[in-house]
This record gives C-alpha cells, structure tokens and sequence, in this order.
C-alpha cells in the first residue's frame, strides 16, 4: 500500500470527517458530507470546506459544535440529514404533539410550533423544494464523492483490523441499503447514497472498481447484480465485496508496540 494509504489515520478529506452536533445538550454524530449534501441548509452551508476557517468548535480534539436549541426537535433534522426525507410530516398532519426517545430517555412533545421554530433556523425546507435541471459539475462531484466514500469504507475497516466488507445498495427497496460489518460509522458513510449508489455503481462500478485496486494493492473486489430477498420477495440490489489488506503488517505493529518483546511467533 501506498504512503498516502497507509496513513489511515492522517489527513483525509475533510467531506468525511465526524462531526458532533451538541444541540441543547443533546449530542448527534454524524459526517460532514452528509451536511453538506444539502448545502441550501444552515448546517450544509456552514460546514462546507471554503468555510473551515469560520468554525470555532468547543471540543477541538472531538470536533464538537454547540447550538444553543431544541435538542429534541432536532431529532427529526438529524434524520432529514440522514435519510433526505421529511420525517416530521406525521406532525403536520395530525395537528398534535409526539414523543420521542433520546439516549434512552424519554421527553414528550415536540410540538408542531417547536418544530417550525427549529426548522427555520437550521433553515430546512418543509414540504416545497426548488427544482432546478443537473449540470455536469453536479454530475462529477457525485461520482467522485461515491469513490470516495467506498475509499473511506476501506479505511475505517482496516482500523477496526478486520479485512472483509459488503455493501448493498438497493436498486428501488431503499431500506435494503446496508453494510457488512453493520456498525454505525460505516452506515453513516453509506447513507447518502441510499437512493443514487445503485445507479452509480451500474453505470461506473467497474472504473470505481479499477480505482480502488490501484489505491489498494493487494486488494479484492467484485460487484455482483443480485437478489438478497426471496423468489416470492426479490430484492434486487448491487453488491460490492471487498476483501481489504491490512493497514500495515502484523510484525510492524508488534515491533512498534509495548508487545515487541513477547517472544511470540505471529502466522
């Protein structure tokens, strides 16, 4: 593996660094492009790259931001982030209030009017977005977002010294969209490709593919059209498997660990 590679735990592109969001005590974690894949919002706007000079976390070793607001209306800001869907519409509709889990604990009501009032700071649209036709640079950042989302995929398997991964990106059921192994950072990184990764894949996967190999030496991969669901309940989805190298290898790690003198013969 390359320098740039091995250092897995260096200066890696700011799009997918962790971010924490303290809103009123209440913390969320998450990754900065999945803020920014909405960049018409106060959240997407601030933590674009031409603005990292503006941003005063309170946590600097952590990456944590304090807002001063409603932590339990900021659930459903969160999952909008998250999914790009509306999940606070069941409010609008019913007219009343709902209750809500955070952390384990329970606090009731978040009323329509909290929600409105949060809402319009964090600036999220409601019901109504402006449409306007892709362009080509539109078309390229994504592309290149999604080659390095699998990149990053690869590094944080690799600091978990495990060395198999598989993602499934649905072509139309897009609760189907999962990670192997199934831990939180790693759904996260996956999460806003949930409705275009599969389009992605059938019309560049092998050139990503090629990618990754060269970024990777000795690495495995293969994409697959399947169906993961039954003949009666198919679930067509495209699947990359990956069998990544190790970050570095096991002697080198040994020798510069307080283990290096265990006299120990690794396989």
């Amino acid at each position: 593996m390359s320098n740039d590679n091995a250092k897995i735990n260096g200066n890696k592109d700011k799009r997918f660094e962790r971010v924490i969001l303290n809103v009123g005590g209440i913390k969320y974690e998450t990754y900065r492009n999945t803020l920014t894949a909405f960049p018409e919002t106060l959240l997407g706007t601030m933590f674009q790259e031409r603005n990292q000079q503006i941003l005063h976390p309170i946590d600097v070793e952590n990456n944590e931001y304090f807002f001063d607001r409603n932590g339990r209306a900021f659930h459903y800001i969160m999952e909008f982030y998250r999914t790009g869907k509306p999940i606070w519409e069941d409010i609008f509709d019913r007219k009343n209030t709902h209750t809500t889990n955070y952390n384990n604990c329970i606090h009731d009501y978040v009323s329509e009017k909290e929600l409105l009032i949060e809402l319009d700071y964090f600036q999220i649209p409601i019901r109504t977005q402006i449409h306007t036709p892709p362009t080509l640079d539109d078309a390229v950042k994504v592309l290149e977002e999604f080659t390095e989302m699998m990149k990053y995929l690869i590094y944080e398997v690799q600091k978990l010294f495990r060395s198999q991964l598989i993602v499934h990106l649905p072509l139309f059921e897009f609760n189907y969209l999962s990670v192997r192994p199934d831990i939180t950072s790693l759904q996260s990184l996956i999460a806003p490709f949930r409705y275009n990764g599969s389009a992605i894949t059938h019309r560049y996967g092998p050139i990503i593919q090629n990618n990754l190999i060269e970024e990777f030496p000795g690495l495995n991969c293969t994409i697959a059209h399947e169906n993961i669901g039954t003949s009666n309940n198919e679930v067509w989805v495209y699947s990359w498997r990956i069998s990544a190298p190790l970050a570095f290898p096991q002697n080198e790690v040994i020798e510069k660990s307080v283990l290096k003198n265990s006299g120990i013969d690794l396989i």
